[in-house]
Parts: structure tokens; C-alpha cells; sequence
């Protein structure tokens, strides 16, 4: 058993060390990331891809976390008189829970802005992590 115990030490030892190198190499991935995020600018829900040669392309990619209160949402659009069935449908999905439709809540942005001012207080948006990807070409 003591064999055993302390080959069970030594991989334990080398599990934890490999644990804190890949924490290291976590950070340092994320803090290069975001340096490469500022160098390159999109929109705020975006993306660019640039060539770096030698068979390089780096991608950024941008996006938004969009929190909203649904059932205000789906009030404010029938004060207004807008209800499913109109050339806008409700930018609200139905699954096991209520969630916000983003691609239909940009929809009410871009065409009816006066309705999605009033739908967006309901809304909260925040910026996703910015994705960067490197690929060979």
C-alpha cells in the first residue's frame, strides 16, 4: 500500500501543478485577448477578421447579454397595439421560460424605433466576453 500512496502523492502533486500552470496560461490567454480586442475595433455586437499573413486570420468577435423583463415587454407592445400577427411579432420567445427574442428585439430597433424605446426600458444589455480566434488560412 505505501507504493501505492505515494505514486498516488506524486500524481496528485503533478495534477495540482498542472492545475496552477493551466490558471496561468487562462490568464495570460485572457489578458492577451483583450489587448488584441482593443487593437481591433467592430461594432458593439460585431465582428472583423483580419489577415495577418503567412496563413494567419485573426477574428474578433463582439456581442451583448440582454436581460429583459418580458412580461413588461409583452404589456407595453399591447398598450401600444402592436400584438402577434403584425409584420413585427413579439420579440419575446416561449420555451419552459419567457425569454427575450434578440434577433426581434433588433428587428423593433432598426425598423420601429419609437416602439423599441419603449420596450427598451424593460431591457438590459451588457457586453459578452469579446471573442478573438486565430486560424490558419
Amino acid at each position: 500500500m505505501t507504493e501505492e500512496i505515494e505514486q498516488l502523492r506524486k500524481l496528485a502533486k503533478q495534477l495540482s501543478d498542472a492545475k496552477d500552470a493551466e490558471e496561468i496560461a487562462r490568464e495570460l490567454r485572457i489578458g492577451i485577448e483583450q489587448q488584441i480586442a482593443e487593437l481591433v475595433p467592430t461594432d458593439e455586437e460585431g465582428q472583423r477578421t483580419i489577415s495577418l499573413g503567412s496563413r494567419l486570420k485573426l477574428t474578433v468577435k463582439r456581442g451583448l447579454i440582454y436581460k429583459a423583463d418580458t412580461d413588461e415587454i409583452a404589456r407595453t407592445l399591447n398598450q401600444l397595439g402592436l400584438k402577434d400577427g403584425n409584420k413585427y411579432p413579439v420579440p419575446v420567445k416561449t420555451t419552459t421560460k419567457v425569454t427575450l427574442d434578440t434577433a426581434g428585439y433588433r428587428q423593433y430597433r432598426e425598423e420601429l424605433p419609437e416602439v423599441w424605446k419603449a420596450i427598451s426600458q424593460h431591457v438590459t444589455a451588457k457586453p459578452a466576453k469579446v471573442a478573438v480566434t486565430l486560424k490558419g488560412e
